[in-house]
Protein backbone atom coordinates (compact mmCIF):
# COMPACT_ATOMS: atom_id res chain seq x y z
CA UNK A 1 0.00 0.00 0.00
CA UNK A 2 2.50 2.50 0.88
CA UNK A 3 4.88 1.42 -2.14
CA UNK A 4 1.58 2.42 -4.66
CA UNK A 5 1.21 5.73 -2.94
CA UNK A 6 5.09 6.48 -3.28
CA UNK A 7 4.83 5.70 -7.32
CA UNK A 8 1.26 7.88 -7.71
CA UNK A 9 2.20 10.86 -5.14
CA UNK A 10 5.34 11.07 -3.14
CA UNK A 11 4.56 14.07 -1.32
CA UNK A 12 0.84 12.43 -0.35
CA UNK A 13 3.39 9.53 0.36
CA UNK A 14 5.28 11.03 2.55
CA UNK A 15 3.19 13.13 4.82
CA UNK A 16 1.18 9.53 5.29
CA UNK A 17 4.03 7.89 6.52
CA UNK A 18 4.77 10.90 9.31
CA UNK A 19 1.68 10.08 10.57
CA UNK A 20 2.39 6.68 10.90
CA UNK A 21 5.41 7.62 12.97
CA UNK A 22 3.73 9.91 14.94
CA UNK A 23 1.46 7.25 16.09
CA UNK A 24 4.22 5.03 17.01
CA UNK A 25 6.50 7.11 19.22
CA UNK A 26 5.20 5.75 22.53
CA UNK A 27 8.71 5.27 23.55
CA UNK A 28 9.91 8.75 23.22
CA UNK A 29 7.36 9.90 26.25
CA UNK A 30 9.15 7.27 28.71
CA UNK A 31 11.31 9.10 31.65
CA UNK A 32 14.88 7.48 32.03
CA UNK A 33 16.93 6.76 35.19
CA UNK A 34 19.70 9.39 35.84
CA UNK A 35 22.59 8.47 37.55
CA UNK A 36 23.81 10.77 40.66
CA UNK A 37 27.16 11.66 39.73
CA UNK A 38 29.79 13.08 42.44
CA UNK A 39 32.58 14.97 39.94
CA UNK A 40 35.58 16.14 42.00
CA UNK A 41 37.80 18.96 40.60
CA UNK A 42 40.58 16.15 41.07
CA UNK A 43 39.03 14.29 38.42
CA UNK A 44 39.87 17.02 35.81
CA UNK A 45 42.97 17.00 33.96
CA UNK A 46 44.67 20.53 33.18
CA UNK A 47 43.66 20.83 30.21
CA UNK A 48 39.90 20.82 31.06
CA UNK A 49 40.43 23.29 34.57
CA UNK A 50 41.64 25.48 31.93
CA UNK A 51 38.65 26.24 30.14
CA UNK A 52 37.09 25.74 33.68
CA UNK A 53 39.09 28.80 35.23
CA UNK A 54 38.14 31.31 32.30
CA UNK A 55 34.45 30.21 32.33
CA UNK A 56 34.32 30.77 36.51
CA UNK A 57 35.87 34.43 35.72
CA UNK A 58 33.97 35.79 32.99
CA UNK A 59 30.69 34.18 34.29
CA UNK A 60 30.61 33.92 37.97
CA UNK A 61 33.95 36.80 38.33
CA UNK A 62 35.21 33.54 40.66
CA UNK A 63 39.00 32.90 40.55
CA UNK A 64 38.19 30.02 42.43
CA UNK A 65 37.48 26.56 41.39
CA UNK A 66 35.60 24.77 43.67
CA UNK A 67 33.56 27.69 44.75
CA UNK A 68 32.36 28.20 41.25
CA UNK A 69 31.94 24.60 40.94
CA UNK A 70 29.60 24.75 44.11
CA UNK A 71 27.51 27.37 42.01
CA UNK A 72 26.70 24.87 38.73
CA UNK A 73 23.61 22.52 38.61
CA UNK A 74 24.10 18.80 38.84
CA UNK A 75 23.19 18.74 35.17
CA UNK A 76 25.54 21.49 34.51
CA UNK A 77 28.31 19.94 35.96
CA UNK A 78 27.73 16.69 34.56
CA UNK A 79 27.84 18.17 31.07
CA UNK A 80 30.70 19.82 31.09
CA UNK A 81 32.84 17.36 32.39
CA UNK A 82 31.61 14.67 29.98
CA UNK A 83 31.46 16.56 26.80
CA UNK A 84 35.08 17.88 28.27
CA UNK A 85 36.28 14.47 28.71
CA UNK A 86 34.46 13.09 25.50
CA UNK A 87 36.47 15.73 23.58
CA UNK A 88 39.64 15.07 25.13
CA UNK A 89 39.81 11.56 24.03
CA UNK A 90 38.85 12.06 20.30
CA UNK A 91 41.31 12.23 18.58
CA UNK A 92 42.24 14.56 15.59
CA UNK A 93 45.53 13.05 14.22
CA UNK A 94 48.46 14.92 14.11
CA UNK A 95 46.31 17.92 15.71
CA UNK A 96 45.92 16.47 19.43
CA UNK A 97 42.70 15.93 20.64
CA UNK A 98 39.44 17.64 20.22
CA UNK A 99 39.08 19.17 23.01
CA UNK A 100 42.14 21.64 21.42
CA UNK A 101 39.69 23.21 19.05
CA UNK A 102 37.59 25.26 22.01
CA UNK A 103 39.42 28.43 22.30
CA UNK A 104 36.29 29.42 25.06
CA UNK A 105 33.13 27.82 27.07
CA UNK A 106 30.33 30.64 27.02
CA UNK A 107 27.88 28.70 28.92
CA UNK A 108 27.23 24.82 29.89
CA UNK A 109 23.77 24.26 29.10
CA UNK A 110 22.25 21.52 31.50
CA UNK A 111 18.65 20.30 31.73
CA UNK A 112 16.21 22.89 30.95
CA UNK A 113 12.52 21.85 30.16
CA UNK A 114 11.47 25.12 28.75
CA UNK A 115 14.31 24.59 26.14
CA UNK A 116 14.06 22.54 23.01
CA UNK A 117 16.00 19.03 23.26
CA UNK A 118 19.03 20.61 21.19
CA UNK A 119 19.61 23.33 23.59
CA UNK A 120 20.12 21.34 26.85
CA UNK A 121 23.24 18.93 28.03
CA UNK A 122 25.36 21.06 25.01
CA UNK A 123 28.26 23.53 25.83
CA UNK A 124 28.23 26.92 24.01
CA UNK A 125 31.44 27.54 22.71
CA UNK A 126 34.02 29.75 20.94
CA UNK A 127 36.20 27.49 18.87
CA UNK A 128 39.99 28.59 17.52
CA UNK A 129 39.75 30.49 14.75
CA UNK A 130 41.79 27.30 12.62
CA UNK A 131 39.35 24.78 14.27
CA UNK A 132 37.77 24.31 10.84
CA UNK A 133 40.78 23.64 9.01
CA UNK A 134 41.59 21.42 11.39
CA UNK A 135 38.61 19.37 10.87
CA UNK A 136 39.20 19.36 7.23
CA UNK A 137 41.83 17.75 7.85
CA UNK A 138 40.95 15.37 10.21
CA UNK A 139 39.18 11.98 10.52
CA UNK A 140 36.23 13.98 11.65
CA UNK A 141 33.49 13.96 8.80
CA UNK A 142 30.43 16.26 8.00
CA UNK A 143 27.77 15.05 9.64
CA UNK A 144 23.98 16.72 9.50
CA UNK A 145 22.30 19.23 12.11
CA UNK A 146 19.13 17.90 12.32
CA UNK A 147 17.32 20.40 14.57
CA UNK A 148 20.13 22.91 15.39
CA UNK A 149 18.88 25.94 12.96
CA UNK A 150 21.41 27.90 11.85
CA UNK A 151 24.98 25.55 12.52
CA UNK A 152 26.41 22.73 10.25
CA UNK A 153 27.94 20.20 11.87
CA UNK A 154 31.10 17.81 12.47
CA UNK A 155 30.85 14.42 13.79
CA UNK A 156 33.44 11.16 14.82
CA UNK A 157 31.84 9.15 11.72
CA UNK A 158 30.42 6.75 14.77
CA UNK A 159 27.90 4.90 13.11
CA UNK A 160 23.96 6.01 13.83
CA UNK A 161 25.55 9.57 14.21
CA UNK A 162 26.49 9.34 17.76
CA UNK A 163 29.62 10.48 19.42
CA UNK A 164 30.76 14.00 19.64
CA UNK A 165 28.42 16.30 17.66
CA UNK A 166 30.78 19.64 16.86
CA UNK A 167 28.28 22.58 15.32
CA UNK A 168 29.51 26.04 13.60
CA UNK A 169 27.19 28.86 13.63
CA UNK A 170 26.66 29.01 9.51
CA UNK A 171 27.27 33.20 9.54
CA UNK A 172 30.47 32.72 12.02
CA UNK A 173 32.59 30.14 12.16
CA UNK A 174 33.85 30.96 15.74
CA UNK A 175 30.57 30.41 17.02
CA UNK A 176 28.61 27.19 18.09
CA UNK A 177 28.32 24.35 20.27
CA UNK A 178 29.29 20.82 20.95
CA UNK A 179 27.52 17.86 22.74
CA UNK A 180 27.69 13.77 22.60
CA UNK A 181 25.23 11.75 20.64
CA UNK A 182 24.81 8.67 23.05
CA UNK A 183 21.68 7.56 20.67
CA UNK A 184 21.62 6.26 17.39
CA UNK A 185 19.72 8.02 14.29
CA UNK A 186 19.45 6.79 10.52
CA UNK A 187 18.45 8.90 7.71
CA UNK A 188 14.92 7.97 8.12
CA UNK A 189 14.97 9.25 11.44
CA UNK A 190 16.53 12.24 10.64
CA UNK A 191 14.32 13.20 7.76
CA UNK A 192 10.82 12.18 9.26
CA UNK A 193 12.16 12.97 12.94
CA UNK A 194 10.69 9.19 13.85
CA UNK A 195 11.37 5.08 13.71
CA UNK A 196 8.72 4.05 11.23
CA UNK A 197 8.73 1.05 13.91
CA UNK A 198 7.94 3.54 16.61
CA UNK A 199 11.80 3.24 18.33
CA UNK A 200 13.64 6.41 18.23
CA UNK A 201 16.21 5.38 20.73
CA UNK A 202 15.41 9.20 22.37
CA UNK A 203 17.97 10.42 19.33
CA UNK A 204 16.11 13.80 19.41
CA UNK A 205 15.13 13.83 23.02
CA UNK A 206 16.98 15.78 25.84
CA UNK A 207 18.58 12.32 27.43
CA UNK A 208 20.22 11.63 23.95
CA UNK A 209 22.95 13.87 25.12
CA UNK A 210 22.60 13.33 28.85
CA UNK A 211 25.93 11.33 30.02
CA UNK A 212 23.81 10.52 33.22
CA UNK A 213 20.70 8.60 31.16
CA UNK A 214 20.14 4.86 31.41
CA UNK A 215 16.81 3.89 29.00
CA UNK A 216 14.07 3.68 28.75
CA UNK A 217 14.54 2.48 25.37
CA UNK A 218 16.54 -0.75 24.73
CA UNK A 219 19.44 -1.51 23.05
CA UNK A 220 19.33 -4.37 20.77
CA UNK A 221 22.48 -5.12 18.88
CA UNK A 222 23.71 -4.91 22.77
CA UNK A 223 21.02 -8.31 23.62
CA UNK A 224 18.54 -6.10 24.38
CA UNK A 225 20.05 -3.66 27.55
CA UNK A 226 18.37 -0.37 28.34
CA UNK A 227 20.70 1.89 26.63
CA UNK A 228 23.29 3.61 29.14
CA UNK A 229 24.77 6.81 28.07
CA UNK A 230 27.21 6.47 30.86
CA UNK A 231 28.55 2.63 30.04
CA UNK A 232 28.68 3.85 26.32
CA UNK A 233 31.04 7.15 27.00
CA UNK A 234 33.40 4.99 29.35
CA UNK A 235 33.50 2.37 26.16
CA UNK A 236 34.15 4.95 23.54
CA UNK A 237 36.79 7.64 25.54
CA UNK A 238 37.65 5.55 28.55
CA UNK A 239 36.78 5.66 32.72
CA UNK A 240 35.54 8.49 33.84
CA UNK A 241 37.17 9.09 37.48
CA UNK A 242 33.62 9.74 38.73
CA UNK A 243 31.61 8.42 41.81
CA UNK A 244 28.62 6.78 40.84
CA UNK A 245 25.37 6.78 43.75
CA UNK A 246 23.21 5.11 41.56
CA UNK A 247 19.64 6.23 39.46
Amino acid sequence: MVSILIRRNSAAALIFLISICKSQVGLSEALPFIYTLQIPLTAFSDQQKILLKDYCLSKFDKENLQDCWDLLAKSQKSTFFGVTHGLMHASLGKSGNGLNLVEEVIEINGEDPSLKSARQFNLEVTWRSDAWSTLLNSDFKRRPGSGHPGEVGWGEGRSGFRGAHLLFASKDFRKGHVHIDYRPSNWAQVLLRYSIHGDSHGHFDPYNADVRAIGPQRDRSEGDILFNNLDLHQKWYGDLDVVELGP
